[in-house]
Parts: structure tokens; C-alpha cells; sequence
């Protein structure tokens, strides 16, 4: 939650900042390209989701990191949720800039505009690297899960083989 603040308030200000300086910014270029690589983002993004979780052996994890992984999916899940609602937002955004902004003829209209632009680009970029930032989170306490599983099936392995081994011994 720090980090979406953080990045919540770095977005704003910069857009406070861009709408200041107008009539220095021409985003045009970026107006006319963001749709097609928001709509790349939301593929991947999707394409991500849609893939799932790998079959995990939740019967053989403790149930605290079970429960740190069913929370890291329920966070990535809203995550999801809330940057495609920032993408869309975002695209329609950037098609109305790309069209009629040029055509204002209020200077203040045209900052609070631009700063708008700004704001809602940043904020759903911030929300990408959210959702990474979160993937890789949940890939790590996977990774740990899986190697805490791991190494007690390897330390039953090892038991069960002492076993056989004095077992094979007749008995003195």
C-alpha cells in the first residue's frame, strides 16, 4: 500500500508540474502512441492472469505461507482489476488528447488537460509495475513454499532409506 501512495503522489505532482509548464510540453507523439502500448500491456497483463497459478501442493505447505500466498494472489487480483480500469481510462484519455486538444482555445482548460494526460499515463504505468513488483513477490514466497516441501520430501526420503538400510541388517 506505501508503495501505490508513494506512486500516487509522485504521478500528481508531476502532472501539477506538467500542466504548469504547458505551453513548453508537447506530448502529441505519446498521445498518438500510448493506446497501442497500453493495449500491449493489457495483453500481457492478461495474458499473465489468464495463465494462473502452477499446480501447487498446498497440502504439503504450512498454512502461514499458504495463507502469504492466497493474500499475494487476492492483492494481485485487485491489482488486475484496478489497472484495467487505469488502462481504459487511460486510452480514452489519450485518443481525446490526440484529437481535440490542440483545438482548445482556454489556456487553463488546456493545462488542467495536460496534467490530466500526464496524471492517468503515470498512474497507469505505476500500476504495471505494481502488478510486476506483486508477480514477483508471489513468485518468491512460491519458490520458498516449493523448497520448504522439497527439502521435507527429502528429508523423509533420507529417513526412509536409513530404514531400509538397518532393516536389511539381520539383527545381532
Amino acid at each position: 500500500m506505501n508503495r501505490q501512495i508513494t506512486l500516487l503522489i509522485v504521478s500528481l505532482s508531476i502532472a501539477v508540474a506538467a500542466s504548469f509548464f504547458e505551453p513548453y510540453i508537447d506530448l502529441s507523439m505519446i498521445a498518438d502512441k500510448a493506446p497501442t502500448v497500453l493495449a500491449i500491456f493489457m495483453a500481457a497483463l492478461f495474458v499473465r492472469l489468464a495463465r494462473g497459478l502452477p499446480p501447487f501442493p498446498f497440502d504439503k505447505v504450512e498454512r502461514a505461507q499458504a495463507r502469504v500466498m492466497l493474500a499475494a494472489l487476492e492483492h494481485l487480483r485487485r491489482l488486475y482489476a484496478h489497472a484495467f480500469y487505469t488502462f481504459v481510462i487511460t486510452i480514452v484519455a489519450s485518443v481525446w488528447f490526440a484529437s481535440d486538444f490542440s483545438d482548445l482555445q482556454n489556456q487553463t482548460l488546456k493545462s488542467a488537460g495536460l496534467g490530466l494526460f500526464v496524471f492517468v499515463l503515470l498512474w497507469s504505468l505505476s500500476n504495471a509495475y505494481l502488478i510486476f513488483q506483486s508477480d514477483i513477490t508471489l513468485f518468491q514466497t512460491q519458490s520458498i513454499a516449493m523448497s520448504d516441501v522439497l527439502d521435507s520430501a527429502e528429508a523423509e526420503e533420507a529417513e526412509t532409506s536409513n530404514a531400509t538400510v538397518r532393516n536389511s541388517f539381520p539383527p545381532k
